[in-house]
């Protein structure tokens, strides 16, 4: 009856077993030195499959249960702690959860650490003020997979590889100002830089900026398309300099001409056209080349200059003192010296007494520019009218040229009410003469004769 050596039953156990400081042990036989249960009666403890039970149950081997309820704390491996008050920590070292399946999960709700909370697809710091840091290891870096909106600031210590475009509605500021701030570009720039409206924005100038900044020197091979290029000097070529401080265009190396030679074979300087060997005044005004000082226009080499040669019917209505041409009527060069023979009065001198002016009138509106050509006259008021008298004839007038005389140049005389009016009468041969005696008062003088004798006698001949 082997099979019945290990039974206890019957009326063999009361109720209630005392055990009097006298531990229990059941063992699978009397020579087996491992206990299958132990009491330890005097320390309150029970031991499984072990003789020295440390906790109230002890099991050093396994525990399998359907239901496990700790009100206080399990420890596992005297290392990892479940606390009743939802704390899962350790004794000492990190927390390795290790889930081995075809598709391993761990799902949660919140999670939390001292400084970052875990909320759905929110990652929040819990302190305030407190940094978040994504620090990969090593080389490694950070991947977003998605787009990402920023709304502060981004604060780089690195660079920027850009992969795609970069697009910003507002402004785009490089650099903080401090010491000196570059952008290189070390690779060949393949594209434009294309504005996205024409004839509209600036570079190297922000036009509401109280003081606007400009680029110091620019590098380029061709300027194309450009509205407006402002710059304070230009370099083209390291040969020729535009320079728009000092309104100049010179050469920048030694001896090198400088030449104009545009495409269609003109150029347009102020109001001159120049077209190959032709120089051409644009407005109805004289073309001038003027001196200053001493200078004078001077007329190089061995061949001499043409004038304007026609008729005289052909004369210019508003000649100038000095125009000269070639008068093909009269066979000979003349020259316009304008000189008044006559003179008509008018005005009002009524109540003036008696008395006589040398004066040289002055030219009224519209010949207010021709002051100074020397016509002296004398004025004489006689019994309430006026006369005039011519003592220097003056050069540069034209027929039917107002003058005035101020009534106040008269004694007792006001203005305008005593102004006297002269109008320049009919001049001979137009105000022209021939260029060897025109322009003088006197006209030809002996010492001309004598000095133009050998010309003379060869014409008369």
């Amino acid at each position: 009856m082997a099979g019945q050596l290990g039974r206890i039953s019957g009326a063999l156990l009361e109720d209630v077993l005392v055990r009097n400081d006298i531990d229990l042990y059941v063992k699978n036989s009397t020579y087996d030195s491992n206990h299958i249960l132990h009491l330890d009666v005097s320390n309150g403890r029970i031991g499984i499959n072990t003789d020295v039970p440390v906790y109230d149950l002890d099991s050093p081997v396994n525990i399998r249960t359907t239901n496990l309820s700790a009100t206080g704390s399990i420890t596992v491996d005297g290392t990892i702690i479940l606390n009743a008050d939802g704390y899962f920590s350790t004794t000492h070292g990190p927390i390795h959860v290790y889930m081995d399946s075809g598709d391993p999960l761990l799902e949660h709700d919140i999670m939390e650490t001292d400084n970052l909370r875990f909320d759905g697809n929110v990652i929040s710091g819990i302190n305030s003020n407190q940094s978040i840091d994504f620090v990969p290891s090593g080389t490694g870096s950070v991947d977003i997979y998605s787009s990402t909106n920023v709304y502060g600031n981004v604060y780089l210590t690195g660079n920027i590889t850009l992969g795609g475009d970069l697009s910003e509605a507002g402004n785009i500021i490089i650099g903080d100002n401090q010491g000196n701030d570059t952008i290189d570009i070390n690779v060949d720039l393949d594209q434009d830089l294309i504005p996205g409206s024409a004839s509209q924005w600036s570079l190297g100038e922000d036009t509401g900026d109280s003081s606007p900044s400009q680029w110091a020197t620019i590098y380029s091979d061709d300027w194309q398309n450009i509205d407006t290029l402002l710059p304070k000097s230009l370099v083209i070529s390291e040969q020729t300099e535009l320079n728009g401080t000092t309104n100049t265009i010179f050469a920048l190396n030694s001896n090198e001409n400088m030449s104009l030679l545009p495409d269609t074979g003109i150029t347009y300087i102020e109001s001159t056209k120049w077209e190959n060997n032709s120089i051409t005044n644009l407005l109805n005004t004289p073309l001038s080349f003027a001196t200053t000082g001493n200078g004078y226009v001077k007329f190089n080499g061995t061949n001499g200059f043409i004038v304007p040669a026609d008729t005289s019917a052909a004369r210019p209505t508003n000649p100038e003192l000095g125009d000269t041409r070639w008068n093909i009527d009269e066979d000979y060069l003349e020259v316009f010296a304008g000189e008044v023979e006559s003179l008509s009065i008018s005005g009002t001198v009524s109540g003036l007494a008696n008395q006589s002016r040398s004066l040289y009138p002055i030219y009224d509106t519209p010949y207010a520019d021709k002051t100074g050509i020397n016509l002296q006259v004398t004025i004489t008021i006689s019994g309430g009218s006026a006369s005039v008298t011519i003592l220097r004839p003056g050069a540069g007038y034209i027929a039917g040229e107002v003058l005035r005389v101020p009534g106040t140049t008269f004694a007792g005389g006001t203005s305008p009410t005593n102004d006297i009016l002269l109008t320049v009468g009919s001049q001979t041969d137009g105000g022209y003469a021939p260029s060897i005696g025109g322009g003088g008062a006197g006209g030809v003088s002996i010492a001309d004769i004598e000095d133009n004798a050998s010309l003379w006698s060869i014409v008369l001949g």
